[in-house]
């Protein structure tokens, strides 16, 4: 059976913000984080008539505060303000795993 493709896709946005992080450091040299997952989301489906932005999904490793407590700190107030900035967004983050001291 054929199904007939949608009039409107919904397109759902995923995010690995510790690789996204690490790709932005290499590629232009940032040593903070200053993306915005939702502006790229938004960006990427604007330029699709069809396509209508239902979710975006941050995952993270995080610091434990004993750790590094101001990347911690940044990462959690982070998360809250995308979470708060908009309905569609969903985050996910568990403590970083080290190995040899290095996150």
């Amino acid at each position: 059976m054929h199904l007939p493709e949608p009039t409107m896709k919904r397109v759902y946005a995923f995010f690995d913000l510790q690789n996204l992080y690490l790709s932005v450091k290499h590629a232009w040299n940032i040593s903070f984080p200053n993306f915005d997952p939702i502006a790229l989301s938004m960006l990427v489906v604007g330029a699709h008539q069809d396509w209508a932005l239902t979710g975006i999904r941050l995952y993270t490793g995080i610091h434990t505060i004993k750790k590094n407590e101001f990347w911690h700190n940044f990462w959690i107030n982070k998360l809250t303000f995308h979470k708060n900035a908009d309905r569609r967004v969903d985050t996910f983050n568990a403590p970083l795993h080290y190995n040899n001291g290095v996150p």
